[in-house]
């Protein structure tokens, strides 16, 4: 019986996937492409907790699937916390190992233009957003530019 050459190429293209080949070099898959959402996406949001005057969840959607964006959690905290003045909520967000600084720095400024920094219609009174020194970290608090680096 003769096979055709679509399913032919389909049953190939079949068996390299799963064998783990691409049509991609493994330094360009390592990196993550500026429109693909992040691992966080794909994860399971967690459930939320609830405490006195407070609440802490899984990042929004539209924060978690940005390009980059690791892990991360939204909180209401009450007011008299020891971490940040005042009451408001909390945006703290984990980028993947490797992501570049400039990538950082415009994941902390993008999330602010979604609503989720200082003054914006989500009531944020601090934001954070990097993984260490090599990917640098960004945060956002009232009364400071936005987006400042962490030192």
């Amino acid at each position: 019986m003769p096979v055709r050459p679509a399913a032919a190429l389909a049953a190939a293209t079949a068996v390299l996937a799963l064998a783990g080949c691409t049509g991609t070099d493994r330094a360009a898959a390592g990196a993550a492409s500026p429109e693909q959402p992040g691992p966080a996406c794909s994860a399971a949001p967690s459930p939320s907790e609830s405490w006195l005057g407070g609440w802490r969840k899984s990042l929004p959607d539209e924060v978690r699937c940005l390009p980059h964006v690791s892990s991360g959690y939204y909180m209401r905290q009450p007011s008299g916390s020891d971490e940040v003045e005042g009451e408001g909520n909390v945006v703290m967000v984990t980028v993947e190992p490797g992501t570049a600084r400039e990538q950082t720095l415009a994941l902390c400024r993008r999330i602010t233009e979604l609503g989720y920094g200082i003054d914006g219609p989500n009531e944020v009174v601090f934001l954070s957003v990097g993984n260490g020194e090599e990917t640098g970290s960004y945060f956002s608090m009232p009364g400071q530019e936005t987006c400042l680096m962490r030192l």
